[in-house]
């Protein structure tokens, strides 16, 4: 299933063997192009979107492999179910241990009883990051290995101890 966008805010679903008719009808110029689910002016045409897609870019709740509930707040993933008491998620998913969070492509909870709940945990884990590259490491280094032994060591220079004659 697939959406058709339109600049007014109107979405529109199609079927995917309607997605070839749409595109023809716009191609050719028609003021009009229908669908089994309506009509729509070609000229408010913006794009045709997964539905799938769309439903991922917007979801706050998702499975782990190891079947874990967790949320999304704020761009992060989080254990489901424990809050402080402003309401706010408090143990925040690990992304070195869970490569599925890394990755951002953290299974709903319906998508993970239709596609996962009945494989091993090494099986799920290996389809949910199937196909995705690896997440980028951070562009820092640590302080730790940028600062290399070849500095001169400071003393104070009223400390005839240390001083350099």
């Amino acid at each position: 299933m697939k959406k058709v966008k339109l600049s007014n805010s109107t979405e529109i679903n199609i079927y995917d063997d309607e997605v070839q008719g749409v595109l023809t009808g716009i191609s050719q110029k028609d003021n009009i192009v229908a669908v089994r689910n309506g009509v729509f002016n070609s000229s408010y045409f913006v794009a045709i979107v997964d539905s799938d897609n769309e439903e991922k870019k917007n979801q706050t709740q998702g499975i782990l492999h190891d079947g874990a509930l967790v949320i999304r707040y704020f761009g992060s993933w989080y254990l489901d179910g424990e809050f402080d008491e402003h309401g706010r998620p408090t143990r925040r998913i690990d992304p070195a241990y869970y490569p599925e969070v890394a990755r951002d492509v953290v299974p709903t909870r319906k998508e993970f009883e239709q596609k996962y709940r009945a494989l091993p945990r090494l099986e799920r884990l290996k389809l949910m990051v199937a196909g995705t590259k690896e997440p980028r490491i951070g562009g820092l280094k640590r302080i730790g290995e940028a600062i290399t032994t070849n500095i001169k060591r400071l003393t104070n220079p009223l400390d005839k101890k240390n001083a350099i004659n």
